[in-house]
């Protein structure tokens, strides 16, 4: 694994497949991201309150053995502070 003196981003690369409103009060996104070398499909929606401000937030993340790697990186950059 790549020591914690690397950069926090490590995104190579997003590959937008859809990106738009999602009926009258969400929107949706549904890409590829390259991580370290990993690709990682994700499908973010976001709904909005009548304020207009995110209220739910529904992610999915595939296949499984790529969220396995993703939540190993985000272990190790929260270990040690109040989210982990």
């Amino acid at each position: 694994m790549p020591s914690s003196a690397e950069p926090a981003n490590c995104t190579t690369r997003q590959d937008f497949k859809f990106v738009g409103p999602w009926g009258d009060s969400s929107f949706i996104e549904d890409y590829t991201a390259v991580v370290r070398g990993t690709p990682i499909g994700s499908v973010h929606l976001i709904e909005f309150n009548a304020d207009g401000e995110a209220q739910h937030i529904i992610v999915n993340y595939r296949p499984l053995s790529a969220l396995m790697f993703f939540s190993h990186l985000l272990h190790e950059k929260l270990a040690g502070t109040p989210y982990r």
